[in-house]
Order: structure tokens, then C-alpha cells, then sequence
């Protein structure tokens, strides 16, 4: 017998809040992370980043992001946009976006910079209908498909609406503290017209600190523990852990947890040299769904050309502090 999924999916997102998506690493998707990194190393910089969750679920959760950032000292700070794409069930749920933002730089001192973001974007929700059986289309005698479509289909199976942000970042060479909120305005984003779903606000803080070996060695080390704190309606998540990066090598261990029960713990490495840095990951999954669900699989691809050896000489004269090396 044809294997056949009987999905109502659409009906648990009208009572239930959703969830955004989360990168493991998420110093290398950083103004996805918070509008406020955009431009913070002067770049421009260009991102990819690719994320397979829980693998063994069958492409459940497949997300992939681009994203671009430049400080510009003419409009006083740092401009960036994020394309996002997230393929839920294989592509039985898809949400596509686009933001756009700007960040203000405010130089306290030569050490410690300030910057406050706006971002604003447009997101779209597509369920593929054709994709949908439901308990009315199926025989029941030997459960193969005898029709399509149902009175319970979504009259909106595309929606699109504006979305809005806000964020701050504090930073010196060796230290950062972040915060921001996304979705301000808790658009309504369900399928059905007659229904109100309201998208939660998503509200984020990052805080780390960055060690570095002597100047005069011959390998550079830098050590940087850190942490990312979400918060969406009532999904609580943490992740803290640290990364150890010596010559042009970072490897790095973390732990995610929901507070309720412990979610993955995360092993990440990946190369960094001139503008140039990869970075995998690998959640191994620690919860209840351990051994259904499978690990997850997260690849990251960067090009800051303010590391290039032209950008660094000419940078050096600039009053204010570089960021952390981790980003």
C-alpha cells in the first residue's frame, strides 16, 4: 500500500504559537541572531547558511539563509539584509522572508561602541495544498486515495504580511552583550481569514566574552565563552557553551535546553583564515525524541572582507573597537 500522510497541520498552528527558526551557530548568522550586528565589522560581509533538522524525521525542517552587511561611516553605522527560506514536512509548509535593517553606531569611547537597530521585512506563509490527504479522500477498506481536496482546506493557502524589529548591541574587542525582539507587532499570520493567530513576539539576548593569547605568538588563540537566550510566547531556550579557535582552526561545545528538559548538546567546528570561514555543526539530540528524531546538521559559509590584510591597514586609524574575533 502506497504510504499516505493524513495531515491537519494547519489546524494545530491556529491554536498554537509558533516557533521561529534557531541556528546552532549563531555567531555565524549574526544579523539573523540581532539586527544590531549589521555592519558591527565593518564588512561588507556575505553569509550562507544551511540548516537539516532532525534528519531522521525525512526532511522535516530544512532552512537555508543569505545575508549581507556593510558599515557605511557616511549614514553613521551599518545597513544588512537576511533572505530566509524554511521548508517544513518537504516542503508542505514553506515560509519565505526578506529584512531589511540599519544599525546606528554611537562610539561611548575609543573602547566601548553602542549600537542601536530598526529592521523591517516581509514574510510569507505557503502551504501546498495538493500535498494535503485528509481522512475524507482516503478508501477506507484497502487506504488508497480515492479523491482530493476537503470542506477543511484553508481558503488562504498564501499569506503575506509586514513584519517589523528592533535591537542593541554593547561590545568592545573582548566583550558583547545584545538584545532584541522581532515580530513587534504580532502580525496575523494564519491561513484561514476568519481566524486571528498573531505571531509572538520573538525576544533574544546574547552576551559572551573573548580571551586572546599574547600579541608576539606565532599562532593566534582566542577562546570566547558564550550565550544566546530566546524567548517566544511561552518557549523558553537557552544555549551557552564556547569556542576555542587556535591559528586558523575553531572547534566548539555547547548545550541547548528549554529549561524543561534538556534539548542537545552541539559540537561545531570549522576553519578560519583571511576573509574567509566554514563552520559545521552537529546537535545531538538529548531529549525525549533521541534515536526517532536523528541529529541535526548545520553548515555556515562567510566572506568578511574586512579582514582582508587592504581593510585592516585602513582600519587601524578608526576610533572605535573591532568586535569580538568569534564573529
Amino acid at each position: 500500500m502506497k504510504g499516505v500522510a493524513i495531515i491537519l497541520i494547519f489546524f494545530v498552528w491556529q491554536n498554537a504559537m509558533a516557533q521561529d527558526l534557531e541556528f546552532s551557530q549563531y555567531f555565524n548568522a549574526p544579523t539573523y541572531t540581532n539586527p544590531a550586528f549589521a555592519g558591527v565589522d565593518a564588512g561588507p560581509r556575505f553569509t550562507l547558511n544551511y540548516r537539516n533538522e532532525w534528519g531522521g524525521l525525512n526532511n522535516a525542517y530544512i532552512s537555508y539563509a543569505a545575508s549581507y552587511d556593510q558599515n557605511f561611516s557616511a549614514i553613521g553605522g551599518g545597513i544588512g539584509g537576511v533572505l530566509l527560506s524554511d521548508r517544513q514536512a518537504g516542503g508542505l509548509y514553506v515560509t519565505n522572508s526578506f529584512t531589511g535593517m540599519y544599525s546606528y553606531q554611537i562610539n561611548l569611547s575609543r573602547r566601548y561602541v553602542l549600537r542601536v537597530a530598526a529592521s523591517v521585512g516581509i514574510i510569507q506563509h505557503r502551504i501546498n495544498t495538493d500535498q494535503l490527504i485528509f481522512a475524507e479522500n482516503i478508501n477506507p477498506a484497502d487506504g488508497t486515495v480515492i479523491s482530493s481536496g476537503s470542506s477543511d482546506m484553508p481558503d488562504q493557502p498564501t499569506k503575506t504580511f509586514p513584519d517589523f524589529g528592533a535591537g542593541f548591541l554593547l561590545y568592545t574587542h573582548k566583550f558583547f552583550f545584545g538584545a532584541s525582539a522581532n515580530h513587534l507587532t504580532s502580525p496575523n499570520e494564519s491561513l484561514i481569514s476568519s481566524q486571528l493567530s498573531p505571531l509572538p513576539i520573538r525576544s533574544s539576548a546574547n552576551l559572551g566574552w573573548e580571551f586572546h593569547s599574547g600579541q608576539h605568538q606565532h599562532t593566534p588563540v582566542y577562546f570566547s565563552p558564550n550565550f544566546l537566550f530566546v524567548q517566544q510566547a511561552k518557549f523558553k531556550q537557552l544555549t551557552g557553551g564556547a569556542i576555542l579557535g587556535v591559528g586558523v582552526v575553531y572547534g566548539g561545545l555547547y548545550y541547548r535546553t528549554t529549561f524543561t528538559n534538556g534539548d542537545a548538546v552541539i559540537l561545531q567546528a570549522g576553519l578560519k583564515k583571511g576573509v574567509f570561514k566554514m563552520g559545521y555543526s552537529y546537535d545531538a539530540t538529548v531529549s525525549a525524541l533521541k534515536g526517532k528524531a536523528g541529529g541535526t546538521h548545520e553548515l555556515a559559509l562567510v566572506l568578511n572582507f574586512h579582514d582582508s590584510e587592504k581593510i585592516q591597514k585602513r582600519e587601524r586609524s578608526k576610533t572605535y573597537s573591532k568586535c569580538p574575533d568569534v564573529f
